[in-house]
């Protein structure tokens, strides 16, 4: 049967019936720093939301066959679904629905000129995913038995966040923290790294597994320094400690660290940087991102070449995500499956999937109200404030939680200003032209000139960063 069309899909998950449970804290990713490759940076230090894009939507790709029978595959980023409309689906209509391997061929081949690794990887999981679903549906078997049936009965999962003792509470026995400090912050930087990792150790206890995130912030020296010096916490990989490219770096953190178990791979794109590592010995985990890296095809090539070379493989995020659950339940030598945990502790996990996807990425979700309207008053004088990743808002950055997933966003603007800015179907907000700059409310102002802020309520108050209350769907 062939391949009668291949679509780009926004896809909107369905809204539940009950109000959400109120957590009891703010997460960990409202307001702790993490150590990132732009950390360098004094400017974009202070929290991931300060560079990150803004706008990176999670997109669908359906690709429907014949006789009408259709797969969906997901990834980000619209240069990636451009990627998609612009480059493969014409390629792709008339070809046979069910040779994937060929079509992953095909797919590498025609992004050659532009470029393999990178956006185009990310368009071509997508599109792997969506035929690997309807080969599924088309023979009526679910993929993991596509792939050669079930390698396990069950997949253990551990936690990755900082709120340990909230996923302690759950039930989870292994547990990876978010890194906070890097080079840039020297020596108190290292002790501030041992302390975290401290606190959750003793939190967690000894018979519990406990691994560091690094998140490409690291040079070679720092992560032998940093490795080194947590070595009586006993931690059971440290993971993407270096930039991706850097191989060589890779190789000589091996040599320095022969006794530390060794992770990375959800920023290498296509199987062939594994490959390498693999020829180098510089790993022992291999940590594929099933929506980046090339979609199930190229995490299949990753196990069997990491099986060869007595190596594991664990996805990133791949334990709250069915791409990953089918991959990690069908492959050998994939023992763990990661559990990404973004939401306030108190919040149920069937709740939280929705908002705090791996990496934030929350597909389709929709706001539906306001779950309360932040008065000034609930603000005690001096708070540190809980989400930063709004300060930058102050610049028209538009991040945070995605500004398009909110219907109103309340902020506290300055010392004496309070506003609720109306986000009209999904717009999202951009600074408005010839406002004079010391005039802060217009830079939250929404394209639609009849939607500016509206002012709630002034109020005294010490100096405080913004704050926002919203509830998704």
């Amino acid at each position: 049967m062939k391949i009668r069309s291949v679509e780009v899909v926004h896809v909107e998950r369905p809204a539940r019936n009950v109000p959400p449970t109120e957590g009891r804290r703010k997460s960990w990713t409202h307001d702790d720093e993490v150590a990132n490759p732009v950390s360098k940076f004094p400017r974009f230090k202070r929290h991931r939301s300060l560079y990150s894009a803004r706008r990176w939507p999670v997109f669908g790709v359906k690709v429907t066959a014949e006789d009408g029978t259709w797969g969906l595959g997901t990834s980000q980023g619209r240069p990636a679904a451009a990627v998609v409309e612009d480059a493969f689906a014409h390629v792709l209509e008339g070809e046979p629905c069910e040779a994937i391997d060929r079509l992953w061929d095909l797919m590498s081949r025609v992004s050659k000129p532009f470029g393999t690794s990178g956006i185009a990887s990310l368009a071509i999981s997508a599109v792997d995913l969506a035929l690997w679903d309807l080969a599924g549906k088309v023979q009526g078997r679910p993929v993991y038995e596509l792939l050669g049936g079930p390698a396990r009965e069950r997949i253990f999962c551990y936690a990755t966040g900082n709120d340990v003792d909230w996923y302690k509470e759950l039930g989870f026995r292994a547990f990876k923290l978010a890194c906070p400090h890097g080079p840039a912050d020297g020596l108190e930087g290292l002790k501030k790294n041992e302390e975290h990792v401290a606190r959750a150790r003793q939190i967690i206890g000894a018979d519990a597994d406990l691994m560091l995130d690094c998140y490409m912030a690291f040079d070679v020296d720092y992560t032998v320094q940093l490795a080194e010096r947590l070595r009586p916490y006993g931690l059971k990989w440290i993971e993407e400690y270096l930039i991706p490219e850097d191989e060589d770096g890779h190789a000589q953190v091996r040599r320095r660290l022969p006794w530390m178990t060794l992770a990375a791979g959800e920023h290498f794109y296509t199987p062939f940087p594994f490959q390498r590592m693999l020829k180098r010995g510089c790993l022992d985990i291999l940590q594929p991102d099933i929506h980046w890296v090339g979609g199930l095809t190229a995490c299949v090539k990753i196990a069997h070449m990491a099986e060869a070379a007595g190596k594991q493989v664990c996805l990133h995020g791949g334990g709250r995500d069915p791409y990953g659950q089918h991959f990690t339940f069908a492959m050998p030598n994939t023992p763990w499956g990661e559990f990404y945990i973004g939401s306030d502790p108190g919040v149920p996990l069937e709740e939280a999937v929705d908002i705090s996807t791996s990496s934030g990425r929350a597909a389709g979700a929709q706001v539906r109200v306001l779950q309360r309207v932040l008065d000034a008053e609930d603000l005690a004088e001096g708070e540190a404030a809980a989400l930063p990743a709004f300060e930058d808002l102050l610049r028209g950055v538009g991040r945070g939680p995605r500004l398009d997933q909110f219907s109103h966003v309340v902020v506290v603007l300055t010392a004496e200003l309070v506003v609720l800015v109306p986000l009209v179907d999904q717009v999202t907000c951009h600074p408005l032209a010839g406002h004079p700059r010391h005039e802060p409310w217009p830079l939250l102002g929404c394209n639609d000139h009849d939607h500016a802020p509206a002012v709630l309520a002034p109020k005294r108050l010490a100096r405080v960063r913004v704050k926002v209350a919203a509830s998704l769907a």
